[in-house]
Formats: C-alpha cells, structure tokens, sequence
C-alpha cells in the first residue's frame, strides 16, 4: 500500500479513508466499513483513483472479533486488478469494432450457437427477412422457403443450417426462393459453415445470406432460354417433362423409363391421350383453361405452381398413380410459352391412403359396436333384476310343489324362458366384451372333444360332422364356456347354410406369425392357436362380409336369426386378444378362422371357480342391502329359509341406521354394488368401520367394467352376478360365509 500510494508507513497509519482517497471514494469506504463493523463480509471492486491515474481493486473486508466475539476492529485486503479491467476493456473495444463491422456489412450474416439457436443477425440480415427471429432447430418452421429451380419446399428439418451444426458440413451458395416475415418474396443465396475449437467440435455456426433478388430479374431474360433445361438436369429423380401451349410433348426425361417403362423416346412421340386416362385428360385440360384464365385477367404469379394426382398409362398394360407438379415457362416479358411438369410415383402413396380409409372404417365398426355394447351394458342391469325375481320364485315354486303336480310343467317352462332370457342377454354381453369370465389355461382339443356329440345334435343327423385336431397343440387361456358359445353359434350358422346334405369340419393347429399377412390385416406377428370351422354350405355374397360382425345383422330370413351370433364370437375373440377372419364365396361354403394367442402357461384341469363344499344351511346374520324391492325380498326369502337370521334394508342409508340399533353381531353384508346416494363399496368402508372383520358379498345386474368403475374387487369368491337361482345364492353365501378372512 506504500509503494502504490508512494507514502511511508508512518504516513498511512492513523490516518482515515479521507486523508487517502478522494471524498466520493472516502464515503464509499466509509459506508462499507460501518457496515463490517456490525458484523458483515464484505466484497467490492469500486474504481479508485492513484497518482492522477485510474485504478481498480478488488477488496474484501471482514470484521476482527475478541475471544468473546466481540467486533473491535476489521481487516481489509486489496488487490491491484488494473491491469486485468484494462485488458477486459481493450477486447470490449475490439468486440466493439467488431460489432461494427458486423452491423455494416452489406450482406445477411447470422450467428447460431451449437444447438442451432440463431443469436443475432446484422442489419443487412434483418433487411433481407424483415425480422430477427432467434429461434432454434424446433421453430425453423417459421421459415418459409423454396429451393430453386426444383421449387421443393424447405422443410424444418432439412434447412442447410440444420445440417451444418448437426453434421458439420459446410453447405454454399444455395439458392432460395423466401417469404420473408413482411410478405416479400426474395432470391437468396443461402451459405452456411460451422465455428469449430482446436479439436474440430463444432461449437456454433455462420450463416450468410445474399439478396440476389434484383440480380435475377435482370439476368431472367439472359437465362429464361436455359432455365428449362438446367431445371431438368439438376432433377434425377422425377420425371421431367415440357410441353408447347397445344399441349405437346416438347421434352421428356429419361427417368420416364422409370414410371411408365416407356424410353424418353418413345413418349416423346406419344398424345396426351396415349398417357394418361380420360379422367385424368379432364383434370389436365380444367386446370390448363383456369390457368389461362388468370393469365388474360392480369393475376400472372411465375411462382406459381399447381398439383394434380394423374393416372397414367404403363407398358404391358396397367396403370401407375403420379403427382404431377405443374408450372408455366415463361419468356422475358413473362408471357407463358410451355408448361413444365414434375411427376412423383405416388402408387404406394394411394394405396396407404386406402389402407388408412379401411382402417377408419374399422374404427368406426368399432365405435358403433362399442355403442352397441354400452348399450347392453346398461339394459344388463335392470333386465338382470326382472330374470332374478321370476327364476328365484319359479325354483322355489317348483320345489314346494309334489313331483306330480302338473304345475310342475308349467313352472319348467316359466324358468327355461327365463334362462333363455339371460342367455341372450350374456350374448349381448359377451358381443361387448363386458360379461364376466373365468379364463383359464387349457388345451381346445378336449374342450371341442368333450361338445361333440352336443354339436352332432345341434346341427342333426343329415349333417357329417368331422374333427380334425392337432395332437401337439398348444395352451390357450380363455373361458371354457366360452369355447362353447363359440363353437354352438359357428356350428349353428353352418346348420342354417347347409342346405339338406352337408358336412361340417372342425379343426385345431398352431400357428406361428413371424410377419404380417397381407390376406390376415390386423394379425401381429406372434404365436397362435387356430380353431377352424368350415362348412359346404350356400356362402356368403361379398357385399355382405364386411357386416357380418355387426350385432343384429343376419343373412337370413326373417325369423330364423337374432343377428347375435357372429356378434357375440367376434366380442368372445376380441376380449380374450385373438383375431378372426371369414373366408366365403356364394355357393363354395365358408370358413371362419379364429386365433387365439398362445400361453406358455402348463394346463390347471381345474376351474378358477370354487364350488361351495360345505351344505348352503346355516344360523349366522346377514344384513341384505339391496334398492330393488323384489330382488330384497326373494333374497330375503331364500336366506331365511336356509336357516340365516335376516336384516334388510333398501338403501345404504337405511342399514346404517339399522345397525345402529343392532346388539347382535352381522357375520355377512350383502349389498348391491350401484345404489342411489352410496355404492357398495363406500358402505362396506363404514360397516366395517363399525364391525371389523366382517364379510362381505356383492351383488350386480351391472356388467364387469361399469363394476371396476366402482371400485370392487375381481376375486370372482365374493361377487354373484345376476340373475341367480336360489341354489347358486345359497351356496355363494355358505362360500363366502367359509371363506378365510
């Protein structure tokens, strides 16, 4: 400090900031040291004034404290930086100066980091684009541009900028047609190189533009002659074509050999009508006529260009799809004088299209048949009720009554309706996916073995039924039943096509899908159980199988189908992840194919459903919760006679009341799970709140999803769905009632 202020020691100490600094820089000491003295650390870099000179310091000040912690006094250090500020500001002047020449350059110049975000561009920039976007790779949308002569559109992805930071390539003088953000179309020469370090990573880029806008219109007279013919030789591709105002071919390139196997020769000679179809000669001509038309009415655009998807003509014989890009030449006075055509084989293109039409037309199968389905789902429930109460009071009419009563009769057909009755609705259901199964893994062989001969008496005895399986086949996981729904709608379908005489086959294999089938579309690759059933009977018209899947739908006469049964095996197939496909024609018979994925899963033998082992009497409590009157009253009905003491109750409401005045424990809750005002759930929550460890059972009309909806569990030991006998209630009691906590 002595040497820097050129004072001895003797002249600094004692002394104050004041006898040292100026006044304005004393204060400033001043002010800091009153606040280290109170406890702060403190840093600064103020500028300080030296011998006539500037200095800069950077100075920290901390506070001296006794062995009580005490302040009494601070310690400053200084350091001299001046040198170091001095050279901050010599290359802050030098980026100064080169600010300055960036701004005035006379050409677009930009600058991007190594992502790809443009950080600044100078005037000249700005000027060409009317704006100074600074965005990066993903927003390069926002650019609109058009390689020339190709007139191809720039995408995001493809701007040479795109490529220089990702690639480190330098790309030159490419040429661009712009829409600049003020609307202005330009000409540029577009050039881009990458900023790299000493080890050849790229750290940024350069990007320059060059307005050649005014060059080119006064070089267009010069060129016009030639832009044709450069245009056609930079494009490899596409096929290239010219032709006069009669609509003449006066060029066309070699790569037509390509499209339509035609050498350039050889279609040079040929008509428009020897090219394309006649629809697509309309199109040609439309499009030709409304372009003169905006010729005569001043709205002349030589950047304009128009689109058209032809059918053109192929040697041998067929036709090709192309889009054909279409565009005026024009002399120098820019008066149209040809037409220049880029055509792009487009035939994978349609044929995705119409794939995508056919896989919307699925969507909106599976819509309808979802409706459908929901629809089900909601009558389930209440239809569901009405079958309950008529099949538990017919059961239990028919068992009060002597064996040779002949109500006996009566009742029997009253309960055989009424299980038909549910049949239909489980086949509604089992269409919408929604019915409750219990998969299981087995071999199909021994289930189709064991419906045989019900099938020989379903189809009758004019009809040879035929089993053909595969003795090494695989394991499915589906629901045994439903191989037999499966199987009774296929056989009976095949029944009604067989016209007297007949044979009806049924088949097992596996099958191994290593790729996708274009005559099986939907079926992934994967491995799979086939079941087969094929009939000789009278087919199907073409028109009709697209429908066959669609609920109520039926090629028969009216009376003799429901139009459910293809429903309800395309809903079986769909819930368990197969696929299934319809091979008919018109008097050659039909075969329905369906494959079910395979599981690796070793076959059980035994049902996931748990019979009740223990006699359905019994002396516990039960509080039966359930809205539906009559439903409360036959369980009512049917549990007391099975010895159980009864509390009902209609409403959630009401058995928590009821419980309240209960002094006797309830071993069983058993509740309908969609109740107004609380579900089942919620109410088993505040029955066990006050009852811990009691059991539970729930009852539903509802379908399964509407079911998980609400929260209730899948374990199929403490559901019942409806309708139900008596002795399937009293035995899911007993179960439930035996069943560890």
């Amino acid at each position: 400090m002595c040497e820097l202020f050129n004072l001895d020691c003797s002249e600094i100490l004692g002394k104050t900031d004041a006898d040292i600094f100026g006044a304005e820089t004393a204060v400033h000491i001043a002010e800091m040291d009153e606040r280290v003295l109170r406890g702060e650390t403190i840093r600064d870099s103020p500028e300080r004034p030296v011998a006539g000179d500037i200095r800069f310091f950077d100075m920290v000040k901390v506070p001296i404290r006794d062995s009580n912690g005490r302040i009494t006094g601070l310690c400053g250090i200084a350091r001299d930086v001046t040198e170091r500020v001095t050279r901050q500001q010599d290359l802050h002047n030098r980026e100064r100066l080169l600010q300055k020449i960036f701004d005035t350059l006379p050409i677009g110049l930009w600058f991007a980091d190594k992502e790809g975000r443009l950080l600044s561009g100078n005037s000249a920039g700005v000027r060409i684009w009317g704006a100074e976007p600074r965005v990066g790779l993903s927003d390069y949308g926002v650019f609109k541009a058009w390689r020339l002569p190709s007139r191809e559109f720039v995408e995001p992805g493809d701007w040479a900028l795109a490529h220089t930071v990702r690639e480190g390539v330098t790309i030159l003088d490419e040429l661009l047609l712009i829409e600049a953000f003020d609307g202005k179309m330009k000409t540029i020469l577009n050039s881009t190189a990458p900023v790299t370090d000493d080890n050849g990573t790229v750290q940024g880029a350069i990007v320059v533009n060059q307005d050649i806008t005014e060059r080119m219109r006064v070089e267009e007279a010069l060129r016009a002659s030639e832009e044709k013919y450069r245009l056609i030789a930079e494009n490899t591709a596409d096929v290239i074509t010219v032709l006069d105002m009669g609509l003449n071919f006066t060029y066309v390139s070699p790569s037509i050999e390509r499209l339509r196997g035609y050498t350039a020769e050889e279609a040079m000679k040929q008509t428009l009508d020897q090219v394309i179809t006649p629809e697509s000669i309309e199109q040609i001509r439309g499009l030709f006529q409304e372009e003169l038309g905006r010729e005569t009415g001043h709205d002349s655009d030589s950047t304009r260009f128009r689109t058209l998807i032809l059918e053109e003509y192929c040697r041998g014989g067929g036709t090709v799809m192309a889009e054909v890009s279409c565009s005026f030449l024009r002399d120098g006075n820019g008066k149209p004088v040809g037409i220049l055509t880029v055509s792009r084989d487009i035939s994978d293109r349609i044929r995705a299209d119409a794939e995508k039409e056919s896989l919307q037309q699925q969507l909106v199968q599976s819509q309808k048949m979802e409706s459908v389905g929901r629809l089900a789902g909601g009558v389930a429930h209440d239809f569901n009720n009405m079958l309950g109460v008529i099949i538990g009071y017919a059961e239990m009419a028919a068992a009060a009554l002597d064996a040779g009563n002949p109500l006996q009769k009566n009742l029997g057909e009253i309960i055989r309706a009424a299980r038909h009755s549910a049949e239909l609705t489980g086949q509604l259901l089992a269409f919408a996916r929604r019915q409750d199964v219990s998969p299981q893994v087995l071999n199909l062989n021994g289930i189709v073995e064991s419906t045989l001969n019900m099938l020989r008496r379903l189809v009758g005895e004019d009809i040879d039924l035929e089993w053909d399986p595969d003795p090494s086949l695989w394991n499915v996981k589906i629901d045994p039943t439903q191989v037999n729904q499966i199987l009774a709608n296929l056989a009976a379908n095949s029944r009604d096509a067989i016209s007297g005489v007949g044979s009806l086959t049924i088949s097992t294999a596996n099958a191994s899908v290593t790729r996708r089938r274009d005559t099986l579309p939907g079926l992934v690759p994967g491995d799979y159980v086939q079941l087969a059933v094929s009939d000789d009977g009278c087919g199907i018209e073409p028109e009709q199988i697209d429908h066959l899947f669609e609920p109520f739908f039926t090629t028969k006469e009216m009376g003799k189908g429901t139009g459910l049964g293809l429903a309800t095996v395309y809903g079986i197939v769909k819930q368990n992840m197969g696929y299934i496909y319809v091979d008919s024609r018109a008097g050659r018979g039909t075969t329905v194919t369906i494959y079910l994925p395979r599981t690796l899963a070793a076959s059980s033998g035994q049902s996931d459903t748990e019979r009740c082992a223990s006699p359905v009497q019994g002396s516990e409590t039960i509080l039966f919760v359930e809205d539906e009157d009559s439903i409360l009253e036959l369980g009512t009905v049917i549990l007391e006679q099975c010895g159980y003491t009864v509390q009902k109750a209609k409403s959630p409401s009401d058995a928590l009341g009821l419980l309240k005045t209960l002094k006797t424990r309830v071993d069983l809750l058993i509740s309908d799970v969609v109740m107004p005002g609380m579900n089942g759930r919620d109410l088993r929550k505040l029955v066990e709140a006050r009852m811990p460890g009691i059991k539970v059972l729930y009852i539903s009309g509802y379908t399964s999803d509407i079911l998980a909806g609400q929260g209730i569990p899948e374990d199929s030991r403490f559901f019942l769905q409806k309708p139900f006998s008596p002795k399937a209630f009293a035995e899911k009691v007993r179960l439930v009632l035996d069943s560890n906590p």
